[in-house]
Parts: structure tokens; sequence; C-alpha cells
């Protein structure tokens, strides 16, 4: 939910280097497989590694930056993400060494040269930028901000359009009031800590992310302040908001309507069904009809939602409170939410911080499935919902993947893809994902593999497991339309073999996320087979016990072309899946670029409609 690369204003982006050192060919690197390994002991916690004087983070970083130079020189890098990853952390060390401004503003201007989002492109590396400009006119003390930094900020952010910048500005005007030391500590130690505390050791992936963090305590949180002023005054100046597109394309199907119930899965971590009367697929018996259930240990279970812990249920209230907060702050709303949890972070030691993302993670996977129901199921008195659960483990040190375990995975995909055909479900959204890096991940949090290659290896041949049996499940379903995500990375599905959006298959279709005017999220993952775009940006909708939360995300996205399907169903029940995704994407229209195709509810209705006029809608 909460991106602090937009949060932070150090927006990654391309890097594209021309010569090999020597005039040697580049090794090409077309896959994450392609990628090379690496695996670095590290002394000291996080914490201490983030507030360590320059000299003691340099040679911290020492080899990590010296690989890093050496894969930005020696391999041609065909992802964006993984060059963005790269030149961030590098511009981490920069910045920490102090001695290294100039080379860090040729970084800057390299980043921001290769970014493809408008908005990516003029923020890139502001911030720092404007602050290593300052440090050389200044000069500084560590852990001081420059004197002219605000000015010369607030100069650069003057000069940006509002019609580019306004939602990542706005974002950012809110959660720069609560980006102190211990909430970008947090967040640091949430990714990290589990590994280091356990192995002391870290993988490429999260020494990255260990340099770049850096780069919110020197800059971020050094001149938290003086941010935080310059761009509440850039945004209020302005204060205007893009315009919605989304209301005037949605359709509210009528209940007295001739339609034809059209039941659809929920494949995800279960919804709260007392939230949805006369929109449950019922059985013989008049009780909801629930699909397959999963525990965290793919064996069967029967709770229609993913356990949460007894510490987690007495915060749950909190944490809705929390996270209609966290998105008041995206949004730039002076909320009481907003303010509570203003408060709430600015009060938190370290350790609290740390414990409360945890939790936070727990109840927003508790809250992810009925948020997705809550879309796909709005203005659809036609529509069926049926329960189909999986459970995410949301813990700080998972469960490590073996054979048996991965096994049992690939048999759930089979069975559940089963149970849909048996029960005739037209349409199943899922609003989740998997990649190769993952379970090195895992493995490494877990102490599992001696070296980064050979967990690589053992996350290639767990991964495949999965792989494999949910391409087979899906690909056995021909008659089910499966909607999903792109993902929320930024990064390209098919590099990063993230599934199942990379998957190729005539009943799948691929959505991305735009915002309320229609412009591509800074979050959202692409693809060549990414079918349509949908609104993903702070998209309001139920969670468990019934209240309203507003969350972004392509998780959002994937339901409303959910909606959109099985409204389309309902009024002609004889599609096939084939046809609703070519309904979807014929009737779509261009955003920002021809491959940003927005879905468009209304003409997609009217086209359906033009051959079928059982049912009228009200707009």
């Amino acid at each position: 939910m909460l991106k602090l690369s937009v949060a932070i204003g150090v927006a990654l982006t391309v890097l594209t280097v021309s010569n090999a050192a020597n005039g040697q060919a580049k090794k090409e690197v077309r896959s994450i497989d392609d990628l090379p390994q690496f695996s670095y002991a590290v002394k000291g916690t996080v914490a201490d590694i983030l507030k360590s004087s320059p000299q003691a983070f340099e040679a911290t970083v020492a080899p990590m930056r010296a690989d890093i130079d050496r894969v930005l020189n020696d391999y041609d890098i065909h992802d964006t993400a993984t060059l963005r990853g790269l030149l961030q952390a590098k511009l981490g060390a920069q910045i920490a060494s102090g001695k290294e401004d100039k080379a860090a503003l040729a970084t800057i201007e390299q980043l921001r040269s290769h970014e493809e989002k408008p908005d990516a492109r003029l923020i890139t590396g502001l911030a720092p930028q404007a602050f290593l400009e300052a440090r050389m006119a200044d000069g500084t003390t560590p852990g001081t901000c420059p004197k002219s930094f605000q000015a010369n900020y607030a100069k650069k952010l003057n000069a940006l359009p509002w019609a580019t910048v306004g939602v990542a500005e706005t974002r950012l005007k809110g959660l720069a009031q609560v980006a102190n030391a211990t909430f970008m500590t947090g967040l640091a130690e949430r990714d990290i800590a589990p590994t280091l505390d356990r192995s002391h050791t870290l993988s490429s992936l999260l020494a990255w992310k260990l340099m770049a963090a850096r780069t919110n305590m020197d800059v971020v949180v050094t001149c938290r302040t003086e941010i935080a002023t310059a761009t509440n005054r850039y945004v209020d100046q302005h204060a205007v908001q893009k315009p919605d597109i989304w209301a005037a394309r949605d359709v509210t199907l009528p209940p007295d309507a001739k339609l034809t119930p059209v039941p659809v899965a929920i494949w995800d971590s279960g919804f709260d069904a007392s939230l949805f009367p006369g929109q449950l697929l019922l059985g013989t018996n008049k009780q909801p009809v629930m699909g397959p259930t999963y525990d965290i240990d793919y064996r069967p279970s029967h709770e229609p939602l993913a356990p949460l812990s007894a510490q987690d249920k007495a915060s749950y209230p909190k944490v809705v409170a929390a996270a209609n907060g966290v998105s008041d702050l995206q949004t730039g709303i002076d909320s009481p939410a907003a303010a509570a949890f203003r408060q709430q972070a600015a009060t938190m030691s370290p350790a609290q911080m740390k414990d409360f993302m945890q939790t936070f993670d727990s109840s927003e996977s508790y809250m992810h499935g009925t948020h997705v129901a809550g879309i796909a199921a709005r203005g659809n008195p036609a529509i069926r919902l049926i329960n189909a659960r999986i459970t995410y483990d949301t813990r700080p040190v998972p469960a490590p993947p073996t054979d048996d375990l991965q096994k049992r995975n690939a048999a759930a995909y089979r069975d559940t893809v089963a149970w849909f055909r048996a029960h005739h479900v037209r349409v199943v959204n899922m609003s989740w994902w998997n990649r190769p890096s993952n379970y090195e991940d895992d493995l490494e949090r877990n102490g599992i593999g001696k070296t980064a290659e050979e967990r690589k290896t053992l996350a290639r041949h767990y991964f495949s497991i999965e792989r494999d049996g949910l391409y087979a499940a899906l690909k056995g379903a021909p008659d089910v339309l499966f909607v999903t995500i792109a993902g929320n990375n930024d990064s390209d599905n098919a590099f990063e073999e993230t599934i199942p959006s990379s998957f190729k298959l005539p009943n799948l279709l691929v959505v991305g996320a735009v915002d309320q005017a229609g412009q591509r999220t800074n979050f959202t993952s692409t693809g060549q087979n990414i079918g349509v775009y949908a609104d993903g940006y702070q998209v309001e909708s139920v969670v468990p016990g019934g209240a309203k939360v507003r969350m972004s995300g392509t998780s959002m996205a994937a339901p409303e072309v959910t909606n959109l399907a099985a409204k389309i169903l309902a009024v002609n029940p004889k599609l096939t899946p084939e046809q609703v995704i070519d309904i979807i994407t014929r009737t779509s229209d261009a955003g920002e670029s021809p491959t940003i195709r927005r879905i468009n509810p209304k003409a997609a209705l009217s086209s359906v409609m033009v051959h079928d006029d059982r049912a009228n809608t009200t707009h």
C-alpha cells in the first residue's frame, strides 16, 4: 500500500551503458536467471548500519559497490527495474561518502534521462539533487540539512508542471510528515533485518536495498522539515486534483433487469460473506457455497478468512484506522485519521515501529480478499460470489520451501481450478503473484543455501513446481476467464517471470493500474501481455467488519475488470472467455500512450447490448 519511492521523491530510473570495459561484448541479461548473484558478510544491525559514520558505511558497502560497478559495466541488462535498483544503490553509497557529490549528480541525471513514466522522469532524484548541490555550495556537518537546501529544492519543485507531477507530489506532502528516522529505519528493517539478524549475510537484492535506504536517512530524514515545507507550499498553491474519469464510465445494472446470475470466484485471502447479501452463490440448502480453502501449508481448511493471531485481532481496529490515515496522507487530505497516524508514527520507538509494520502486513492480508470482493461485486445484482481462500505467509521468517510443500501447492492449484469448472464458475479474480526471487528471499531468511548461487538454483527448482502446476491448471480450464494483476513492482513481469501475469493464455487477462485520471501509476508493473489498465489508485471498498478503506495497487485494478466481465456475462451468458476479453480490450481506449489501454465499462456494455436487449442499464 505505501510506496516509499514516491514518498521520498527518490524515484529510480533506467541506466544503459553503451561500452563494456576493454571493448569486450557485454553479457546479455534477458531474465532474472541471467543476473549474477553475490553474497556479503555484514556486521551489525540494520539500524546501526543506517546511522553509521560515512567512513564506516563506506567500508560496509565497499564490496557491494564494486560488484554494482562491475555488473553495470559488464552486463547488458534488459530490465528497467533491475537497473533502477542498481543505480539507486550506487547513489546511496555516493551520497553517504560525502566525497562523490559530482558523481552522484551524474548518477541522478542518468537515472532521470532513462525514466519512462512522465512524472518519475521529472521528480527522480529531485531532493537528493537539491541536497547535493546545497552541500557543495554550503558545506555541511553530517546529519544536518544544508542551509540552501530548502530554497534550492523549492525552486526545482516550483518549476515542475502540476498536471504531470501533482499526484506524486500530493502523496509526498503527507508522507514527508511521517518520514522520521524511526519510520525509515522500520521500513528497512522489515525487509532486511530477518535475514541479517539470522545469518549476518546479505544477498545482492537485500544489499541494494540497504544501500538505497541510506539515501532516505542522509537526505529525506535529515531534510524532512524542509522537504515537507516546500512540498506543502507547492501542493497548496496548485491544489487542483486530477479529474476522475471513472464515474462517467461506470455502469450499474438495475436489479429488475433480465440478467443471468454469474458465478465469480474471488481466489484470495478470503472474504467476509456477511457484507454481500444477495450476491453470494447459494447451495441447495440456501447457504453460501464455499470454494476450496487452504491454510498456510496448502492443506484443506474450512475458515472463510485468513486467521489472525490474538494480538492482530486486538490491533485490527487500529490498523483499519491507520490504513485510512495512510491513504489520506497519500492523497494530501488532512483528516483526523491522517493526524492520528502522524502522531502514532512520531511517538513510536524503533521496536514499536517494527512490530506495527508486521501487524499492518498481517492485517492488510486479512483485509485484502474482502476489499477485492467489494470492488468486483459493485453495481451488479447478478454476481454470485464464491470464496476460494489461499493463505499468504506474512511472517518475518516464512516457512522454507520444500518439495512436499511445493507439490501440495501445485495440487491445490489443480484441485481448486477443477472445482471452479465443476461448479460452472465463469470468472476468477486472482489479485496475487509470485516470482523466483521471492523463493531466494525465503531461503535466505531461513539460512538455507551456502551461497547466493546455490539459493538461486534451489529457488528455481521450487518455483518451477509452482509455476508449472499453476500454468497447467489455468490452461486446463479454457471455459473459465481468469483475471490477474500485472504486479506492483514497476518492473517487467516477463523478465522477473512473475506468475501468473507472465503467462500467455487465451483465457487469462492481465491488468495494470492507472489513477483516477487514467494515467499509469508509479507502481504498476509492465509487460507485453498486459491486456488493459483499470483504476488502481485509492479505490474504496469494504474490509472484514464492514469498514470502508481506500487501497492502491493492481490488486484493486484487477477486480475492476472482473466486475466488468461479470456484468458482460450477466447480459450475455453465451460469451466465451476469449469473446469477453475481446470486448473488454476492443472497447478500451488509449491513455498516455497507445499501449496503455484503459477499460471503458459503458462502451463495453453498450457493445454487448447492441446484440442483446434483455437488460437496461443505469449510468
